[in-house]
């Protein structure tokens, strides 16, 4: 893809995304070791405790969804969280059907030891960053989130519209 001459500033943020991506990943897979878990064992804590944080439940279909695991591959994954004793979970008293999953204090110590840490060396990147500066960088992340989001909602769309059948034997008719 060839970028106009005047998106400079847009490659260079693209860049620097890749490289904040990169050693989000390389921080997530040595403290998912160093806590004896899978990486996405990691995550689906990390997404429970989120909306946790958020005074919302989260279902075992929604994690699923939000790691892109089948139902089978999720109920695993919470199988092994549980047995480990980071996570609890219920039956939703609305529809008996979905379970809903709760970090216990295992899960929670876990996250936070992530989280504290990262909070401290975060702090300290920031420390001459004006007010006004962390405002306008916060807006900024949370938009290319937002945009970043809405695009995977695309991708994920055009997977499932290239995955039906389009006729006998999955090919167009014509």
């Amino acid at each position: 893809m060839q970028l106009p001459e005047s998106s400079p500033h847009v490659l260079q943020l693209t860049r620097e995304l890749r490289r904040l991506c990169g050693a989000s990943e390389h921080l997530s897979h040595a403290y998912a070791e160093e806590q004896g878990i899978y990486l996405t064992d990691f995550r689906a804590l990390i997404l429970i405790r989120v909306a946790e944080f958020e005074k919302r439940s989260l279902t075992a279909g929604e994690l699923a969804s939000c790691l892109n695991l089948s139902s089978g591959a999720v109920t695993y994954l919470v199988e092994r969280l549980f047995q480990s004793g980071h996570v609890t979970r219920e039956t939703d008293p609305q529809d008996r059907r979905k379970v809903l999953l709760s970090t216990s204090k295992k899960g929670v110590n876990a996250v936070d030891a992530f989280f504290d840490p990262l909070y401290t060396v975060l702090r300290e990147a920031t420390k001459d960053v004006t007010p006004e500066e962390a405002e306008r960088t916060i807006a900024l992340l949370s938009g290319i989130s937002t945009a970043i989001h809405a695009h995977t909602d695309e991708v994920r769309k055009a997977q499932k519209r290239r995955a039906l059948p389009q006729g006998k034997g999955g090919r167009l008719e014509g």
